[in-house]
Order: structure tokens, then sequence, then C-alpha cells
């Protein structure tokens, strides 16, 4: 068999592309035809390769309709094009249904439809790794080959366990790639930083709106998540009888979180973990507090939904916080009676819409 890579022509022999993918196959379940997922995520809006184009071109290769849903496959096959400046790139990843990693593997090709063509063979001889032939049917040598490697001449094109180099020989192929998974490589720890918007209410006289720094760490392949942000809210007056005061807040969240629903593209998070803000009042005829910081903390709970699309992940939150101290800032009326201006609610609201970006 022979692929065309860019410009030039390059042969490969059906067992180097048998031993690929049989990296990446598993035993299917007694008794039972595994099951298998797809999906595909693109490098930008004008990839290479989508989703749907590498499922049409799967279906018109193996005559047949491939995939099943996440929630009933046994296998998810997870397709991603890579970033490169100067080549074509993607990376093939296999999964159990406990979201583990049984395989990956890297393609790089000089043009997209190269790509392609190696992609929609690598996971053809994924679904059937038996019927290899069907799998390639389509790619035929050129004319003469023997322009291009001397005759009489073996290609080397697979090694084996001990480091020896397999023959292209017909006579010494093996029937069909040998189902074996590649031990799964340590989980990367992914680092994402960004900013955004956010409002709450209790956390000064009325609906107040901040900015806000994040910063998440994730644990590919891992349900668990750790996170921790800092905002700073917009500044507030409040005119009450012959008083005018100013309020400032800062605060932060550290908390950590776990999925309860996590696809390719989206993802829900419960989270969980304290808070700290300080909140400042300045102003004219205040009884007490006046320019002191009063420090609020306690514990703080979310829900948020995570909408993962490369390069950035975009994350919409609801979530309570439950301060342990509470404080009143009083002034004195014209009457001489003192009235609260403000005072710390046992509940506070808050929803923030951020978008981050992967640092490593």
């Amino acid at each position: 068999m022979w692929l065309r890579v860019g410009s030039s022509r390059m042969p490969v022999a059906f067992v180097a592309l048998g031993a690929m993918a049989g990296t990446l196959a598993v035993a299917k379940p007694a008794g039972a035809e595994a099951k298998f997922a797809f999906s595909w995520r693109a490098a930008s809006d004008n990839a290479c390769l989508t989703e749907e184009k590498v499922r049409a071109a799967l279906e018109k290769k193996l005559r047949r309709s491939v995939f099943s849903s996440l929630d009933e496959a046994d296998i998810a096959i997870e397709g991603e094009e890579l970033r490169d400046a100067h080549r074509y790139r993607a990376r093939i990843t296999q999964r159990d249904r406990a979201g583990r990693e049984l395989g990956s593997r890297e393609l790089t090709a000089e043009t997209c439809g190269a790509l392609e063509r190696m992609t929609v063979v690598l996971i053809a001889l994924v679904l059937e790794p038996g019927g290899a032939a069907s799998a390639t049917d389509g790619e035929r040598p050129p004319e003469n080959p023997e322009s291009e490697e001397p005759a009489g001449k073996p290609l080397p094109v697979a090694p084996h366990e001990d480091g020896r180099l397999a023959s292209a020989d017909t006579s010494r192929r093996p029937s069909s790639p040998p189902l074996v998974a590649q031990p799964a490589r340590p989980r990367r720890v992914e680092l994402h930083a960004g900013v955004g918007m956010g409002a709450a209410t209790g956390m000064l006289p009325r609906v107040s709106a901040s900015v806000r720094l994040t910063t998440r760490l994730t644990v590919h392949g891992s349900r668990l998540s750790a996170d921790w942000s800092a905002g700073v809210s917009l500044p507030q007056s409040v005119t009450e009888d012959a008083v005018r005061a100013t309020f400032t807040l800062v605060d932060q969240q550290v908390r950590g979180c776990w999925a309860w629903f996590d696809r390719p593209s989206s993802r829900i998070d419960t989270c969980a973990g304290g808070f700290f803000s300080a909140l400042v009042p300045t102003g004219d005829n205040l009884d007490n507090r006046n320019g002191s910081a009063l420090s609020l903390f306690g514990p703080t709970a979310s829900l948020a939904l995570r909408l993962k699309e490369t390069p950035a992940t975009v994350h919409v939150e609801l979530g309570v916080l439950a301060p342990t101290s509470r404080y009143n800032v009083t002034y004195l009326a014209r009457s001489g009676e003192e009235r609260t201006l403000y005072a710390t609610p046992p509940l506070m609201a808050m929803a923030t819409v951020a978008g981050t970006f992967r640092v490593f």
C-alpha cells in the first residue's frame, strides 16, 4: 500500500499500519462486539478535519454506520487536530468507559489530504482489526515502484519486540494486527488562566459587579479539579439622610471541584471551598467602621458549566457564600437615632462568566 504525504510518495506496508492500530485496539467484551463512540476536536474554525468529515469518510470506507452514542459505547475514540505552523498533525486517543486512556497515537502529514487519509485508515484498522483489506480498500501502489525503491530489497516497516526490523515481504506478514493495549501514560496536569465578570447580591448594599481573575488546575482524564479566583467589585456609593458613604470590596475563593457530567465538549462541576473578602466603607458621619476593612470569610459552594472549545474554555457559574461573621455599618441620623446603612446578610449569591486559556 502507498500513501502520498505532501508532494512525495511514501511506501507503507500494511503491517506497519496494522502494528500502529494494534497499539490502540483492545479486546472486545466476551460474547459481544465492542461498540465505539467517536468525537473530534478541531484546532480552529478553519481546521483541516472536522468530526463530520472524518465520520463520513469512515462510513464510506467501511460501508456501514460504525459508531454508537457515548452512553452505549464500550470504547471512546477521541481525535484532536493539533496546532502546528509547518505541518498537519492529529492525535488519536482511545478510552474505556471509566475515561481511562488505553492508547494514543500522533499522526503528522505535509498536506491536509494526507492527514485525512492517514486518520481514516488508522481508525478503520482499530474498528475492524481483522478486516484490513477492506479498511485500506482504494489505496493503490504507484505504477513503477522500482523507481523509488531498488528491487529485491525488502522494506523495513516495523520493529519486532527484540528490536529487529520486520520485512515487508507478504509471506512474513501477520494475518492481523495484535490486539494489545498501549500502557497508559502518566496523567497530565494542566493549568488554565483567564478573566471574567461577576455579579453578586449581599456583598455590597446593592447588587454589585466585579472584574475577576481565575486560574484552574485539571488532571487530564480525571473528574477532579481545583481553582482559585480573585475579584475587585466596582465601588458603590450610598446616600441616606445626612450620610454619603462609599463601599469597596475585594475577594478571593479557593475551591475543589468534581465533574458529575463530563463530555469532550462540555462539563458540569460541583465545587466547594472557602472565600475571603475585605469590605471597606468610607464616608462622612459614619458612626463606626469608617475606613476600617471588614474581613469576611466562610464556606462557598457552586454549580459550574464549562464549555470546552479549542483553544479557550467558557465557564458559567452560580454559587452561594455563607460568611461566618456579620457586620453592621451604622450612622447617626439628624434625629439622634442610630441607623443601619449596611448589614452583612447570612447568605450571599454570586454568578460569574469567565474565559480561560491553557497555560501548560
